[in-house]
């Protein structure tokens, strides 16, 4: 796909079963938990303040569950087979009427990063000036000292990923 050797990206990476069943427990069931968060990198980064905002769930932190949704990630965590974890998040960010793409960032040194995509867009992530578009059943795995950014979408209602901290 001319990806970098240490940007991994799987499409079909969940059975279809797997996928569905987390798909609809996110993005169909009017229970699921989405939270208000002011920033998508951080509340005073340099985005228009009325795109820098998304809805998140912490699924996992600080080396534990925070969520009762959690059991929900079991087929993703079974196949990263991770040794430990640090942070499990999901984004959902509402479209915009342009692509916004976010500042660079990493999310913590020294450790893995995976990107899991639960709806097709037109949106984007960006390692290290590859962009990497946003297709469902999608993982892309590097390591997390690679900068990344990730954005808006304007042709669904949002773009919505897990993301993975952890070590392998």
């Amino acid at each position: 796909m001319g990806y970098k050797m240490d940007v991994i990206v799987i499409d079909n990476f969940l059975s279809v079963i797997d996928f569905d069943r987390l798909k609809l427990g996110m993005l169909g069931d009017a229970e699921f938990p989405w939270y208000f968060s002011n920033g998508v990198v951080s509340p005073t980064d340099h985005t228009d303040f009325l795109t820098n905002y998304q809805f998140t769930h912490l699924f996992y932190d600080k080396y534990k569950p925070n969520s009762e949704y959690y059991p929900y990630l079991e087929s993703i965590l079974n196949k990263l087979d991770p040794r430990a974890i640090i942070r499990i998040k999901a984004n959902l960010n509402p479209v915009t009427a342009e692509i916004v793409t976010y500042p660079f960032h990493i999310d913590y040194p020294d450790c893995k990063t995976a990107i899991f995509y639960l709806n097709t867009n037109n949106g984007y992530t960006i390692i290290e000036g590859e962009k990497i578009k946003s297709v469902e059943n999608r993982i892309v795995i590097f390591d997390s000292n690679l900068t990344h950014t990730g954005t808006t979408c304007t042709d669904q209602k949002y773009r919505c990923l897990i993301n993975f901290n952890y070590y392998e």
